[in-house]
């Protein structure tokens, strides 16, 4: 339908760009025609500094979930950690029953205890004594001998140190640190694993003699969850096959808390993690 004769005819307004004149690209240095007033990149730098913006705000919410996870486990841990917190009566520990066992037997000497081990020179270098590492090695190879049919597994080992001295000047559990590093030279397992089970001494004048006993009350694989700290068998963790042992490092019950199982058998422990936060915080 044609306008009337002498109507008024309302035609679109177009808005006319705003000249901002001309700027040079931080980056690059290319001079363009600014299209915002606080335009600082050409549109190609622009782009590159959109990507690192979505990287930078991806890595920031990958740290938060990251760290929410650690807060999940760390609540987790301390709710399960607690039922096994020992007190000042249940605190004293019983003679773990072996399941094999080694004994072997070095010349006493005084090279051995931690007063004597290193020595340094006047330029303040410091070096072990020979004798030291005479009695380290010599102490290490009958360890090593001892121990070639021990059934040697992941676990605690337990110790036995009995230290024959000639005269009482000087303390028998300074050999503790020689007699674990050794122990540690001689077999595959960190001395993280290490219990002291006894240590005893006795003055003898003609012919001392160092006694060092080792040996484990299970013969299962055990490891320590990172979250909760309790010492438990393979079949408790999930198979990772990227880690030295083929096993993660958090047990099923803390795996569960983190994916948020809601699955029956974790009632009690959702209830325990609740009384943690209240406790700790």
């Amino acid at each position: 339908m044609s306008p009337r004769v002498g109507a008024k005819i309302n035609y679109p307004k177009t808005r006319k760009a705003r000249d901002y004149g001309q700027f040079k690209c931080e980056v690059c240095g290319a001079e363009e025609i600014k299209k915002a007033p606080l335009q600082r990149y050409c549109r190609p730098c622009s782009e590159v500094k959109h990507v690192e913006r979505q990287k930078a705000h991806q890595h920031k919410r990958g740290k938060e979930r990251y760290d929410e996870t650690r807060t999940k486990y760390r609540v987790a841990g301390v709710a399960l950690n607690s039922a096994e917190r020992l007190t000042l009566e249940t605190s004293t520990p019983s003679m773990p029953k072996m399941a094999w066992y080694r004994r072997v037997a070095v010349p006493f000497s005084w090279a051995g205890s931690k007063n004597h081990i290193f020595a340094s020179t006047s330029q303040g270098h410091v070096y072990m004594r020979e004798e030291s590492r005479y009695m380290r090695s010599l102490l290490t190879s009958e360890i090593m001998a001892a121990t070639l049919d021990a059934p040697l597994v992941q676990n605690k080992l337990w110790l036995d140190i009995f230290v024959q001295k000639p005269r009482n000047n000087g303390d028998a559990v300074n050999f503790v640190d020689m007699v674990c590093d050794a122990i540690k030279d001689a077999i595959p397992l960190d001395d993280r694993w290490y219990s002291i089970r006894s240590t005893d001494w006795q003055i003898i004048k003609h012919e001392p003699m160092l006694f060092v006993g080792i040996g484990q009350e299970t013969d299962q694989n055990v490891q320590a969850c990172s979250s909760c700290g309790r010492l438990l068998t393979y079949d408790f963790f999930q198979r990772n096959r990227s880690l030295p042992n083929g096993v993660g490092r958090n047990c099923r019950d803390c795996q569960q808390v983190k994916t948020g199982s809601k699955k029956r058998d974790n009632a009690r422990l959702e209830m325990a993690i609740e009384h943690a936060v209240g406790v700790f915080g």
